[in-house]
């Protein structure tokens, strides 16, 4: 069995959520004052990814902003797939074709990461991409 047989059981809210530990280690915080997103309807609008309301400063933002997804179309399941197969070894190529994507797609959000990673532990280090 290949690893791209079992990517199908990947969903949008497990990879949003994994990318919001990984990306966003203080929570959800406004991008703007970085006050914590803590009332009930401002944490689920986050987590379902959609624009959330600050209360602290009255702005709106998007939950991706600090995220290797933020001003991108990947969704969260594509940025976790490409993860997975880029640790599993394989090429650009090979995961944009499986993702739907060019293979430059898939080295400029390999580099996106890289970028962000910068200063913490890499998922991405000594993989063919890095």
């Amino acid at each position: 069995m290949l690893i791209e047989d079992c990517l199908d059981i990947i969903d949008r809210n497990a990879s949003w959520g994994w990318i919001v530990r990984q990306f966003l280690p203080q929570g959800p915080t406004c991008p703007s004052c970085s006050a914590p997103i803590s009332s009930e309807k401002a944490l689920a609008r986050f987590f379902a990814m959609e624009r959330t309301y600050c209360k602290e400063c009255d702005r709106v933002f998007r939950p991706t902003v600090g995220s290797p997804i933020h001003e991108t179309r990947w969704h969260p399941e594509e940025f976790v797939k490409l993860m997975i197969l880029d640790l599993a070894g394989r090429s650009p190529a090979e995961i944009g074709q499986h993702l739907g994507k060019s293979a430059s797609s898939v080295r400029d959000m390999a580099a996106k990461v890289e970028l962000l990673q910068s200063g913490r532990h890499s998922l991405v280090s000594g993989s063919p991409m890095a």
